[in-house]
């Protein structure tokens, strides 16, 4: 079967856009501050520390500490883990129509 490129992105969108079922078994997101939940959103959208560390004008080591506090509070393992979460909980999702992804408006260069 052969699918028209842009059918496929529209399916693909359609379904990673769709609210998620209920998960109880899932940590609650009130417990991470805000600069947290701004490093989340980017370790969400793939960046490496140093990026995230460029895009939020912190410094590598501050970056390392959030993410070591986001683990913890989440309590995963991995990063992978965490956005895993993250997109499972319903809380992040996917960025299909802007330029910047995840990144929050304000870190926009």
């Amino acid at each position: 079967m052969v699918f028209w490129p842009a059918a496929k992105w529209n399916a693909l969108e359609d379904y990673l856009l769709r609210p998620p079922l209920a998960d109880p078994t899932l940590p609650s997101f009130e417990i991470l501050t805000s600069r947290e939940i701004d490093v989340l959103t980017l370790i969400g959208d793939g960046f490496s520390n140093e990026k995230i560390a460029n895009l939020l004008g912190l410094e590598l080591g501050t970056v390392k500490d959030h993410v070591r506090a986001i683990l913890s509070k989440l309590g995963v393992v991995n990063r992978t883990q965490a956005a895993t979460v993250a997109i499972r909980s319903g809380r992040f999702r996917p960025c299909f129509d802007k330029p910047y992804g995840g990144i929050p408006q304000q870190y926009h260069r």
